[in-house]
C-alpha cells in the first residue's frame, strides 16, 4: 500500500516495520512544524494529511497526501528544520522511521535498507521534477503577464 516500499515482499516488510513506530492523530492534529528540528519522515498507512505554511497570516497548501504517500524524506536524510507544518486532515495512522534507526537499519540489515533507499530516491526524483515543472510554468505564466 505504501508506494516507497513498493519493491520490498512481505517477510522484508515485516523486519523493516521492527524499524518504524506506529503513531495515531485526530483530525486537525499537527504532526510537524515548521522550523523545527527534522528527525523522522512519516508513510501515511491511513488517512490523509496536508504540508502547509502560513503567508501573511493565511495557509497556503503545499500538497495533500493520502494513503501510501510520504513526507519529511529530507528531514530523515539531513535532520534539517521542517519546511512545512503538517497537518492531519482526518484522522490518520502514520508510520514513522527516525533518523537514529534508519542509521540502525543500515548497520543490522543493509540488505533491508537498499530497497528502502531506491524507493525513498524515486519518491524524491519525482517530487524535484514535478517542483521544476511548477517552476517553469510560474517562469512563463510572469512573462507572459509582463508582455501584456
Amino acid at each position: 500500500r505504501i508506494k516507497i516500499l513498493a519493491e520490498m515482499d512481505e517477510r522484508q516488510l515485516a523486519s523493516f516495520l521492527e524499524y518504524m513506530e506506529v503513531l495515531k492523530f485526530l483530525p486537525n492534529a499537527t504532526v510537524c512544524t515548521k522550523g523545527a528540528q527534522g528527525d523522522a519522515m512519516f508513510l501515511v498507512l491511513e488517512g490523509e494529511v496536508r504540508a502547509r505554511v502560513l503567508i501573511d497570516g493565511r495557509e497556503s497548501t503545499l500538497a495533500t497526501l493520502g494513503e501510501g504517500e510520504c513526507f519529511g524524506e529530507l528531514a530523515v536524510i539531513d535532520e534539517s528544520p521542517r519546511s512545512a507544518d503538517v497537518v492531519s486532515n482526518a484522522e490518520s495512522v502514520l508510520l514513522k522511521i527516525s533518523a537514529a534507526a534508519l542509521k540502525t537499519l543500515f548497520q543490522e540489515a543493509p540488505a533491508l535498507a537498499a530497497p528502502f533507499l531506491l524507493g525513498l530516491s524515486r519518491t524524491l526524483a519525482g517530487r524535484i521534477r514535478h517542483l521544476t515543472k511548477r517552476f517553469e510554468d510560474s517562469v512563463h505564466f510572469s512573462r507572459t503577464a509582463q508582455g501584456q
